[in-house]
């Protein structure tokens, strides 16, 4: 900073704790009259509160007082008196707000026998990032499992070598396992940030996994009837611009699953028919509705549930 050099400055503080700045040249403690002050001057460090002997320029240093009044900084001053109690503890730490929550994208997730790729966008005031995963049964959706860190460093990306994309050929008839995968910021003082949203990728096979290549003459095995109907939910959520809705029927009924915007304006209908027995999916193709937030309703009977998906081009 350019400017004139402050070399004198009466600074008006307030009983108890105070934040003061300094001259433009360093400042002995002992040059300063502590007969209003009750504790040593503090800085603050990445490791904590330190007490100083000298206040330098371009810092500041907090400081406790008895009464209203003011402190003289004076880099003239005759004074050499001795240094300010030191026992009293400093305030209490200032907490930092924890740093935002990332947002996770992916690429690969949907590419067959491919390792999913992730990438995700930069948090202020974050110096490291984890990333987290955590499997549940197809059939289940999104399970809530606890997250275990596959990833922890500075980086913005990496490669999940472990998880394959379920590749669907011959009697695999329906991938087996879904992973879920979202990351978390983390700062200097190891906060964590809120989760990102999540993102979903299919692995596993379905069926006997010794059939894996095609052959007519074998007999398919198919899968047992689902024991209740429900609306499972979209993978992936986030989408861009397609997903799959995947639910399961108990028994035959007539399904009927629409989708609509958030002023309840149906922009779609993608089942409208008699269904069989079984577990379900149908694609929700989006590329020509904006993004955003949409409801999709699935009736089965008496069965009726309503769920959210978030559209991000």
């Amino acid at each position: 900073y350019t400017g004139k050099p402050v070399f004198s400055l009466t600074v008006p503080v307030t009983a108890g704790w105070n934040m003061i700045g300094s001259l433009s040249q360093p400042l002995a403690v002992r040059k300063i009259d502590t007969a209003n002050i009750v504790s040593g001057f503090f800085t603050y460090l990445p490791t904590g509160y330190a007490v100083v002997d000298t206040l330098k320029p371009g810092r500041a240093f907090w400081v406790k007082v008895r009464n209203n009044g003011s402190i003289v900084l004076n880099s003239s001053s005759s004074l050499d008196g001795p240094l300010p109690p030191s026992s009293v503890q400093p305030p209490s730490a200032p907490t930092p707000n924890p740093p935002a929550a990332p947002v996770l994208s992916c690429s690969n997730c949907t590419t067959p026998d491919a390792h999913p790729s992730f990438s995700w966008t930069a948090s202020s005031g974050a110096v490291s990032y984890k990333l987290y995963r955590y499997s549940c049964p197809w059939s289940e959706g999104d399970c809530n499992g606890a997250g275990l860190v596959i990833y922890s460093g500075s980086g913005l990306a990496v490669t999940d070598n472990e998880v394959t994309v379920f590749h669907k050929t011959g009697q695999q008839l329906t991938s087996s396992t879904t992973y879920f995968y979202y990351v978390k910021a983390v700062d200097n003082f190891d906060q964590l940030s809120s989760a990102s949203n999540k993102v979903n990728v299919n692995s596993g096979t379905g069926g006997d996994p010794t059939k894996q290549a095609f052959n007519p003459t074998l007999e398919t095995e198919p899968l047992p009837t689902p024991t209740e109907t429900r609306l499972i939910g979209t993978l992936p959520n986030p989408f861009n611009p397609t997903t799959i809705i995947k639910y399961t029927l108990a028994e035959d009924a007539k399904v009927s699953i629409k989708v609509y915007d958030l002023l309840g304006r149906e922009v779609a209908t993608l089942v409208d028919e008699v269904k069989s027995a079984g577990y379900k999916s149908v694609e929700f193709d989006a590329s020509k509705l904006p993004s955003g937030i949409y409801f999709y309703h699935m009736q089965a009977g008496v069965y009726t549930s309503v769920k959210k998906m978030v559209l991000m081009k």
